[in-house]
C-alpha cells in the first residue's frame, strides 16, 4: 500500500494430493488389512509352513508399503517492511505456515496428522512461523530472531474415533 512504503506480503495456498503414497504401516495394520484380502500387506506376513495361510505366524515385515493416499493443505504466507532509522535500515519480517490437513488414508482408515506432534501419524503442529528484525548501520548490523510454534496434541486417532490403540509385539528365545 501506498501509505506503508517499503511493505511487502504474499499469501500462498497449497493443496497437494499423493495416491499411492509410500508408508510404513503398523503390524496390526497389516494382519487387519490382510484379513480384508488386500494382497499388498499379505506379502508381508510369513507363515511358519511357507505357503500355508493356517500354521502360526512366523514374523511379520513391517516395511514400506505403495498403499496410501496422502494429502496436505494450507496457508504460507509472508510479511516483510523495511525502513530508515536512524542513520541506518531495519527490516521486520514474518514468514509461516498453517497447515489444515495432513490426512493419510491408509485403505479407508483415515488418519489425521494436522497438529499432531506424536502419535501414529505425526504432521507437526498446525502453525509454524519465523519472526525477524534486523538493524543495519555502515559496517555493522544487529539482528533478532523468533521462532514461534502453535499448539499441538501428542495423537489425535483416527477419525471418528478417539484414538488409535497401540499395540506391541515381544520374543522370548527359548534355547533348548
Amino acid at each position: 500500500p501506498s501509505f506503508l512504503d517499503g511493505l511487502t506480503a504474499s499469501v500462498d495456498w497449497y493443496q497437494i494430493h499423493l495416491h499411492g503414497g509410500i508408508i510404513t504401516p503398523s503390524q496390526n495394520t497389516i494382519l487387519n488389512n490382510c484379513r480384508n484380502g488386500i494382497q499388498v500387506f499379505c506379502d508381508q506376513i510369513v507363515f511358519r509352513t511357507p505357503g500355508d495361510s493356517l500354521t502360526p505366524i512366523a514374523f511379520i515385515y513391517s516395511t514400506r508399503v505403495n498403499a496410501a493416499l496422502l494429502t496436505t493443505a494450507g496457508f504460507d504466507f509472508a510479511v516483510a517492511y523495511g525502513f530508515d532509522l536512524f542513520t541506518g535500515n531495519v527490516d521486520l519480517s514474518f514468514n509461516g505456515n498453517y497447515t489444515y490437513d495432513f490426512t493419510q488414508d491408509l485403505n479407508h482408515q483415515v488418519f489425521q496428522g494436522a497438529g499432531a506432534t506424536g502419535g501414529f501419524y505425526a504432521g507437526g503442529p498446525k502453525f509454524q512461523g519465523t519472526a525477524n528484525a534486523n538493524y543495519r548501520e555502515g559496517a555493522w548490523s544487529f539482528g533478532v530472531q523468533a521462532r514461534i510454534t502453535g499448539d499441538s496434541i501428542m495423537d489425535p486417532g483416527t477419525e471418528g474415533q478417539p484414538g488409535l490403540n497401540y499395540q506391541s509385539v515381544s520374543y522370548t528365545r527359548v534355547n533348548g
